[in-house]
């Protein structure tokens, strides 16, 4: 589901609020506009204000609706339309902007997928040397992408998993849909997420004082922005986040995921599950033991599982869910650290390392020495941190006669 972002074009200077709201009002044509149609402005917005909260409209201050710059919008038109999402249906909010045209880019950032919203250009003009503009803002909660028909099964309705069985499973705050892909996992039915977790899961803008005294907006990392430090997957974050996770698979064996192999070489793009396998040669690295509940492909898993690698349901925020990590490193006879992992492509359609955190160009890199402020700052921190490859965890659940 895409969000459905719009714009209203601009209506003119000399636009009656009075037609449009059937108010009794004059105008300065001198000024353009006259201090009465300022107050319809700010009489309108606190009338829907208070629809939504319940609070009278003689108790709503002007300041909750009049933004002279980026940061004033932000925080009150992310504070409203915090209230209207809580509601769960649409609402419609106003902003007026004094010398600056109110807007709703951050709403995205805050929200993800979630939000819809459209802000239209009901009214504006000029008032003793400043322009202000009303601004209505419709927004609600994104409907869920519609799912395939097919049956979500339940633990204890079955006693043997088949091909094709899905189950439902709640990991971190979300219930995901997994499917038996193996009927014989070491002996049980192996299960894998029908959909890709984008990496930004759980990250957020909090605003707030930052270093320079200053305040503005600060990033806040999820717990799988990226695959780690370094190249183990022992260490890395998704495997320290899933294991936070075990405690909600309650009949979820644990199986011993130790990475003991390394590899060279990449499949061919646009190849999918139809690439040469022998593009990519392996490394034993020893023995390791790691037992998780909760796990995500090596890449001779996947080689043995290619006809189900790219069958994956991808959200809306996709530039964070353009692949899957696997646990498998790219290394060589040397054992050296790397800083690369092994990645399901979904756009290529290929299998190649990645590198374990994103790497900046120079340009971005140098991002603090911009003249850069508010959203944008947060958001080249976000960049800095956050991969466009996210997460496709398994499991397995026993097989009952």
């Amino acid at each position: 589901m895409r969000k459905k972002i719009w714009r209203g074009a601009a209506l003119g200077v000399f636009t009656a609020c009075a037609a449009l709201y059937a108010c009794s009002v004059s105008y300065a044509v001198s000024d353009g506009m006259d201090r009465n149609i300022l107050e319809e402005m700010l009489r309108i917005s606190k009338e829907q204000e208070s629809k939504i909260t319940g609070k009278e409209p003689e108790y709503i201050s002007d300041t909750r609706f009049l933004a002279e710059d980026r940061t004033q919008n932000d925080i009150r038109v992310m504070s409203m339309a915090k209230q209207c999402m809580e509601t769960g249906k649409e609402q419609v909010f106003y902003m007026v902007g004094k010398n600056f045209a109110p807007e709703g880019s951050i709403l995205p950032t805050l929200f993800g997928s979630g939000i819809e919203y459209s802000s239209t250009s009901d009214c504006q003009g000029e008032w003793e040397g400043d322009s202000y503009e009303l601004v209505r803002f419709a927004v609600k909660p994104a409907e869920s992408e519609e799912r395939s028909e097919e049956p979500v099964l339940s633990e204890d309705e079955k006693g043997y998993w088949n091909l094709g069985d899905v189950v439902a499973q709640k990991i971190g705050e979300t219930t995901y849909h997994f499917r038996c892909i193996d009927q014989n996992y070491q002996g049980m039915a192996l299960f894998l997420c029908t959909s890709v977790i984008p990496a930004n899961t759980g990250s957020g803008y909090e605003y707030g004082l930052l270093e320079d005294g200053t305040h503005g907006y600060m990033f806040r990392p999820g717990p799988i922005v990226n695959f780690g430090d370094s190249s183990e997957y022992k260490e890395s974050r998704l495997r320290g986040w899933l294991k936070e996770q075990e405690g909600q698979l309650l009949t979820s064996p644990s199986v011993n995921v130790g990475v003991t192999k390394g590899y060279r070489g990449r499949t061919e793009s646009g190849t999918y599950d139809q690439f040469d396998s022998a593009a990519i040669e392996a490394y034993n690295l020893g023995s390791q033991h790691l037992m998780d509940k909760l796990f995500i492909f090596s890449l001779d898993e996947a080689l043995r599982y290619r006809e189900y690698l790219w069958d994956a349901e991808v959200p809306s925020n996709s530039a964070f869910a353009r692949g899957y990590w696997l646990r498998s490193p790219m290394s060589s006879a040397d054992q050296e650290e790397s800083g690369y992992v092994y990645v399901v492509d979904l756009e290529d359609g290929s299998i190649h390392p990645c590198a374990v955190k994103p790497e900046l160009e120079e340009d971005e890199k140098n991002s603090e020495a911009k003249n850069v402020s508010g959203v944008e700052a947060a958001q080249l921190q976000e960049l800095a941190v956050t991969s466009s490859i996210g997460l496709r965890p398994a499991f397995l659940l026993p097989q009952r006669d």
